[in-house]
């Protein structure tokens, strides 16, 4: 479809989601915050965390989570460890695995905000949606852990030496990357209309992208190159153009990206 390939064209690789790898200090919160209130882990597997944790190579750091759920199959780390697996996936842009360890990790624990958010963002990416069995259900999917995501998020508690600026920074990251996944689950399934493009589906779709570019002091780019698609279609040049041109500003760094950006920017100055 015509919308996987602009996106990717945009850059959506597998690299969109740089703020989930556990080398951040933002996920090192994310991680710390899910696993706030979990009974006190042993010596041996707490150590054996640390160093999946901070291995850099992402097919070692796989092998070590292999390892170490066999190791300790009924671990209360065994889901955060299954989480670390999927950040390495999608370091090597392997989206099926990064579904895979998700969904081993969200079995052990359905509420790993982490996995949720994951998952919730990988699914609906055109490359997780080019061999769907089910698109529909997919997409479903992708829906039900964002919107779980989102209750979680607002539930959230500060952390001990955590200050309230971190903490609502932290939190509106969150935010922005969950509307931002409900934003392409409703634009994907406005486009897969076999009756043309379904304008409720674009709505949700604006409303959604509104949100994500709105929530955070730091929106991220391609959530405005998005949003600029969702009006085109929507035929609201003017809002199209405004939305191209933010993300043609905040992609200084994605040569790709603000060139396709630049690039819809004139075609539809042309159209008016």
């Amino acid at each position: 479809p015509k919308i996987q390939e602009e996106l990717e064209k945009a850059g959506a690789d597998a690299n969109f989601i740089a703020n989930i790898k556990n080398q951040t200090p933002s996920a090192r919160a994310a991680l710390a915050a899910s696993m706030a209130g979990q009974p006190s882990v042993p010596p041996e597997e707490f150590q054996e965390f640390q160093n999946i944790r901070n291995e850099l190579d992402p097919d070692r750091k796989i092998q070590m989570v292999d390892a170490f759920a066999t190791k300790f199959p009924s671990s209360s780390v065994l889901t955060y460890v299954y989480f670390l697996a999927q950040g390495a996936a999608l370091q090597k842009g392997d989206v099926q695995s990064v579904v895979d360890y998700g969904e081993k990790a969200l079995k052990l624990k359905p509420d790993n905000l982490n996995a949720l958010m994951l998952m919730a963002d990988i699914l609906p990416q055109p490359q997780a949606m080019r061999n769907a069995i089910d698109p529909d259900k997919q997409l479903d999917q992708a829906e039900a852990d964002a919107r779980k995501a989102i209750d979680l998020i607002n539930a959230q508690q500060k952390q001990p030496q955590e200050t309230d600026e971190a903490f609502q920074a932290r939190k509106a990251n969150y935010l922005e990357t969950m509307h931002s996944s409900l934003g392409l689950i409703h634009f994907q399934r406005a486009m897969m209309s076999l009756a043309g493009v379904d304008k409720a589906e674009l709505a949700k779709a604006e409303e959604q992208y509104s949100q994500a570019v709105t929530v955070s002091k730091e929106p991220d780019a391609q959530d405005f190159f998005r949003l600029g698609e969702v009006y085109s279609h929507e035929n609201k040049i003017p809002e199209a153009i405004d939305a191209f041109t933010q993300c043609s500003k905040l992609s200084q760094t994605i040569p790709n990206l603000k060139a396709l950006a630049d690039q819809k920017t004139q075609e539809l100055k042309a159209k008016q």
